[in-house]
């Protein structure tokens, strides 16, 4: 009895310190399942938006290339119509020059004549020299245009700067968010599940069932440690019927009735087992009491596995929820990133896109002003000449030689005429 009840009082520790030690277990691999799959779900939103950042990324770098080659060809349009302006001012500079030359030819052949068109001439000079430097201003507001030139690629190698340093901020923001989970993946994990979405397919039934698989391991180790532990005491129960119906005695008695010397023997040996038997029914009460009482400590024990399950259930409910808002706020913060970036990239886009409109009209402007302007020399030009053609022809159209000078005057007057228009 007292081997019985060291090994039962052995087995109930050995269960108790498996179920606890089963607890907690259980307890560490919920806290480890949990912190891989919060770092699997890490890993997958870093990968989201390390991809979508390359893909914005490459779809800025295609629009400012594009902006890039846009300005350059403008830019080269732009030096080709400057370039061949200057070179129609310097056509123009050299047709004035020779005009002048032309002039001062004629006042000096005209001073021989008469002295009283050296006024006029004297006044045709003094308007060709200022036209000479309308032409020479004309020039430098060219210059002045070059130089707005030059300021308005500084203007845009600035937007490029600050477009690349939104791209070094979304790379550090990607780099922070995926230093933040860098832990092993979830052991349990179904190996086929999609890993390129935001959420995973099948994560909460997949989630689900490791939960119920794990209850019904720790249900199964509670039900075959109290069946362990209460078998040898149904075994002692089903033998001790057994002991008390034995008819072995009597069997022999019915065979040695006939027999009367044995008889006072077999009385003895009667007597003799049933003090044997009456001994062995009061250990055998002893032991049925001892194990009603290590049965009800049993039930005890079970009440309060019970009471433990029902505490690890609603602690795995409690995890739960807690991965659930801690998946929440993770997937608000991303998404807060993730349009922060998106917003900052649109407005830096929008300002480049706005600096290369406004540079562009500010160009067609400059471009159409110079146009006018020449027109407005070119007509100019013209009037000068009819009207210095009409004063000359006027003041000498009596005596045959100035006749001759105004021919000459004319003839000049034409081939300059034809020289501008060339």
């Amino acid at each position: 009895a007292q081997q019985v009840e060291t090994k039962a009082r052995g087995m109930i520790q050995t269960l108790l310190a498996n179920a606890a030690q089963h607890v907690a277990d259980a307890k560490a691999q919920w806290a480890m399942d949990k912190a891989s799959h919060l770092a699997r779900l890490s890993n997958e939103h870093v990968a989201e938006l390390a991809a979508q950042r390359h893909t914005l990324e490459s779809e800025f770098r295609k629009q400012l290339d594009a902006h890039l080659e846009t300005t350059a060809q403008t830019h080269a349009e732009l030096t080709t119509l400057i370039s061949e302006r200057d070179t129609k001012l310097e056509a123009i500079t050299g047709v004035v020059h020779r005009h002048i030359i032309t002039i001062q030819s004629l006042e000096q052949r005209l001073e021989f004549q008469q002295d009283g068109g050296a006024k006029e001439i004297e006044q045709v000079r003094r308007q060709l020299l200022e036209t000479t430097h309308e032409v020479a201003a004309k020039q430098a507001r060219v210059a002045t245009l070059e130089t707005d030139l030059s300021r308005a690629h500084s203007e845009l190698a600035r937007v490029k700067q600050v477009a690349t340093g939104l791209c070094d901020a979304m790379a550090r923001i990607s780099q922070a968010v995926a230093k933040s989970g860098q832990t092993k993946p979830f052991p349990d994990w179904d190996s086929d599940m999609a890993s390129g979405e935001c959420w995973p397919r099948g994560w909460k039934k997949a989630v689900h069932s490791w939960i119920d698989n794990t209850l019904a391991a720790i249900a199964t180790s509670q039900d075959n440690a109290i069946a362990s532990a209460v078998q040898p005491f149904k075994d002692e129960l089903q033998r001790a019927p057994q002991v008390l119906g034995r008819k072995d005695s009597g069997d022999v008695s019915k065979s040695v009735l006939a027999m009367a010397a044995p008889v006072a023997e077999e009385l003895g040996v009667a007597k003799h087992t049933i003090a044997r038997l009456t001994d062995e029914c009061s250990r055998l009460q002893t032991e049925l009491s001892a194990a009603k009482q290590q049965r009800d400590d049993l039930h005890r024990r079970c009440s309060q596995l019970a009471d433990d399950k029902v505490e690890l259930e609603t602690f795995l409910d409690l995890a739960g929820q807690d991965r659930k808002a801690a998946q929440a706020q993770f997937s608000t913060q991303l998404q807060e990133a993730y349009v922060q970036s998106e917003e900052a990239l649109h407005q830096a886009k929008t300002a480049a896109a706005h600096e290369m409109e406004r540079i562009q009209r500010e160009c067609r402007q400059a471009v159409h002003d110079l146009q006018d302007e020449v027109d407005y020399q070119t007509r100019q030009h013209a009037k000068l000449r009819a009207s210095a053609a009409e004063q000359v022809g006027a003041r000498f159209s009596s005596c045959g030689y100035a006749r001759r000078v105004d021919d000459c005057y004319h003839g000049g007057y034409h081939w300059l005429g034809k020289q501008v228009e060339t």
